[in-house]
């Protein structure tokens, strides 16, 4: 196989593991919105605790995702280095970004 293939492969790998941890994510987030109907209005926690565990997922699992990057990248072409190198940054920004949803969520009313 060459390096674009593997490079394929293993994007397709992370979309599927990210796929099942934005389900939990939103089934978290169901039975967070099921507690705050109970609450009536109170700030829920669990949004917030929700933030922060999926920051610490997001940095625990982060060297793991740049290892692999950089495993699959060393004969890639230029351009698929150039691409490469961008998959570790966003998945600390698609994580960021959902942890910021959950906390806005907690927020918002």
């Amino acid at each position: 196989m060459d390096s674009i293939n593997l490079l394929v492969l293993y994007n397709s790998i992370c979309i599927k593991q990210l796929v099942k941890v934005i389900d939990k994510l939103l089934t978290l987030r169901i039975w967070a919105m099921t507690l705050k109907n109970k609450n009536s209005g109170k700030t829920n926690l669990s949004y917030i605790f929700g933030g922060f565990i999926v920051i610490l997922v997001d940095l625990v699992l982060f060297p793991t995702v740049q290892t692999t990057v950089d495993d699959q990248l060393v004969n890639a072409s230029a351009a698929t280095q150039a691409l490469g190198d961008l998959i570790p940054l966003f998945w600390i920004l698609i994580g960021l970004g959902i942890a910021a949803a959950m906390v806005y969520s907690a927020f918002k009313d």
